[in-house]
């Protein structure tokens, strides 16, 4: 794999969650702009490291398709958890708790993720 075909599928990816991940909050009534930027910037770091390490995983190591599954819902709950805890402390929106929040976001743009 060639760096720049790399970081342009980083960026791909990255687009594509903060595309989803913001038309579900603004969904759910997420409307203030701070916290609309607040999911904006976990994102910029939850999701290039998730990305980077399954990356990795599968080019250095071939997963078969059972632990690349298990792997890959490992690393989703452990960015639910990291997201959760940052939206607890910084989020204003509490309609929806912000774990909860972290769940809706997360799934909606993973499986958006699955065709894409």
């Amino acid at each position: 794999m060639v760096i720049s075909d790399l970081i342009f599928d980083l960026l791909k990816y990255l687009s594509l969650t903060l595309l989803i991940e913001l038309i579900i909050a603004l969904l759910i009534k997420i409307n203030d702009k701070r916290d609309l930027l607040r999911i904006v910037l976990i994102n910029c770091i939850t999701n290039p490291i998730v990305n980077i390490l399954d990356i990795v995983i599968i080019y250095y190591f071939y997963p078969s398709f059972t632990f690349h599954t298990i792997y890959v819902i490992v690393l989703e709950l452990i960015v639910c958890l990291v997201e959760f805890l940052y939206y607890d402390k910084h989020l204003k929106y509490r309609k929806i708790h912000p774990l909860m929040v972290s769940i809706i976001l997360n799934v909606a743009s993973f499986v958006v993720g699955l065709f894409f």
